[in-house]
């Protein structure tokens, strides 16, 4: 059960304070964040140009001078790149700009995600390689079928010269039949 309990106006007045000092300060929540941000995509082994890139997949328009301004606070960060690029690195937005940035949960996430990237990158490997597999199993069936078809072709187009040879075989011999009986 939460608590709704209402804060007193000293309370609010106290919050209003912290935030609007926070927010005049040089190194603040932008600028906190960015250093943060910067700390995450090391850690991770990123380029800021590896970076941009993970954002214009995540659908931004991030440049590599975009991810540097980012990390230097010099550029505002919208909440919805702030949001994606927490998720990217399997944190949340919270956890960025906390005072325990770096934590042994964070360090856990970051593990199990170089993990399961691992993971998806042998997968895509495999992936990558069956489809080469199936494209040329898909190309020889259709180079068989041809096959098949000319091969289909041939034995009709054989059949009816051996048929057609075949009735006038049986009618000669036919023919002769009657000569020898006398029929003719």
């Amino acid at each position: 059960m939460t608590d709704k309990r209402q804060p007193t106006q000293e309370e609010s007045a106290e919050a209003a304070t912290r935030v609007a000092a926070l927010l005049r300060e040089s190194d603040g929540p932008e600028r906190l964040f960015g250093v943060r941000l910067r700390a995450l995509r090391e850690r991770w082994g990123y380029s800021q140009e590896e970076l941009a890139r993970v954002m214009q997949r995540a659908g931004f328009k991030w440049q590599q001078t975009t991810a540097a301004k980012t990390e230097a606070g010099n550029r505002p960060v919208r909440l919805n790149e702030a949001y994606a690029l927490a998720a990217h690195f399997g944190v949340t937005v919270d956890d960025i700009l906390s005072e325990e940035f770096i934590t042994g949960d964070l360090e856990d996430s970051l593990t199990t995600w170089r993990l399961s990237r691992s993971i998806l990158a042998a997968t895509q490997m495999r992936f990558e390689a069956l489809q080469a597999h199936r494209n040329a199993v898909d190309s020889e069936l259709k180079e068989i079928g041809e096959l098949m078809t000319d091969l289909l072709g041939a034995f009709e187009d054989t059949n009816k010269d051996v048929t057609g040879r075949l009735r006038h075989l049986l009618d000669e011999a036919d023919a002769e039949i009657r000569k020898l009986g006398g029929e003719e």
